[in-house]
């Protein structure tokens, strides 16, 4: 019977134990399990933080180059835009040329005009600077360098031997106003204010009559010419006035020295100063083939004649170097 019982007790002992064991070894192999899943886990995490800085890089690459080639196409466009600007600038006269573009176009259905051609903007190098010609005519009556302007208020031109308004000026910057090179007339262009009431202001403009003699003087060398003459046209709008040695200048035009004329654009005067002219011995087909040669320093916008005087848009013909 006690034997029974301590076997029995015994037993009882060791399940114990077993079940013990069992749980022991199910505690180690739950906290294992659970070292492997934290493992795991953290690998997987990390594995993610890659993933998510790698995906970060390649957005923060892929936002770059959007940028990149957004600016490139901004700029792009920014730049065409200039070109087209810079284009019609180029190809649209300025509004006081293309006054004198509508009656040069007149000129072509009056009689003695049709053996007329006319240069627009005719640019040459000199002395490694573009010189540019507003207008040249060449013409049975002579090659004319013709110079627009389109100033307000009163414009004062002065010769050397005629004292001027302004020479009792004492400010220093006034010493040489309205002088180019060794030039001896003397270009002022006043206006008034529209700030204040009653001031005058001086425009420091370039001196026109002194730039067409320069460009005549090179025309003459280079194209083997008699003569060139020299037209300043002012374009006489509302208010404006023009002045030779302290006198209005009349509608006839205002001749200084030999080759230059000044004049205002109203009232057909330059139809009638060119009526007025008579022929010169000038061989035009050779000047203008000179001109228009391939090999020749002249480029110029366009060039009106009898043949296209009546096509339009005008402005768009013959547009570039050479026809």
């Amino acid at each position: 019977m006690l034997d029974s019982l301590g076997a029995a007790h015994y037993a009882l002992i060791a399940m114990s134990f077993a079940v013990l064991l069992l749980w022991f070894v199910g505690r180690v192999k739950k906290k294992q399990f659970g070292n492997e899943l934290l493992e795991k886990q953290t690998e997987h995490e990390q594995e993610l933080a890659k993933l998510k800085a790698e995906n970060e890089r390649n957005l923060s690459a892929t936002r770059q180059e959007m940028q990149l080639l957004l600016d490139q196409e901004k700029t792009n466009a920014e730049q065409y835009r200039k070109e087209v600007s810079d284009n019609l600038q180029q190809q649209t006269p300025a509004l006081g040329e293309r006054l004198l573009i509508e009656q040069f176009l007149q000129f072509f259905e009056e009689p003695g005009f049709d053996n007329f051609t006319i240069y627009h903007h005719l640019e040459y190098a000199e002395e490694q600077q573009t010189k540019q010609v507003d207008f040249l005519i060449v013409s049975p009556k002579g090659l004319f360098v013709i110079e627009s302007k389109m100033w307000k208020g009163i414009t004062y031109i002065f010769n050397s031997s005629t004292p001027n308004i302004f020479s009792t000026v004492t400010d220093p910057i006034y010493a040489s106003f309205g002088v180019r090179g060794s030039d001896k007339i003397r270009v002022f262009n006043a206006k008034t204010s529209g700030d204040v009431r009653g001031q005058i202001i001086l425009n420091s403009y370039e001196n026109p009559i002194a730039q067409a003699r320069q460009y005549s003087h090179y025309l003459w060398r280079k194209l083997e010419v008699p003569a060139v003459y020299n037209l300043i046209v002012f374009r006489a709008a509302s208010g404006y006035e023009l002045q030779y040695n302290n006198s209005p200048v009349s509608d006839e035009g205002e001749p200084i020295g030999k080759y230059t004329t000044i004049i205002t654009d109203k009232n057909d005067n330059i139809k009638r100063f060119f009526l007025k002219i008579r022929p010169q011995p000038l061989d035009i087909n050779k000047v203008n083939e000179v001109i228009c040669g391939n090999e020749s320093n002249f480029n110029y916008r366009f060039k009106i004649d009898k043949n296209n005087y009546q096509q339009a848009p005008f402005c768009h013909l013959n547009i570039g170097n050479k026809p």
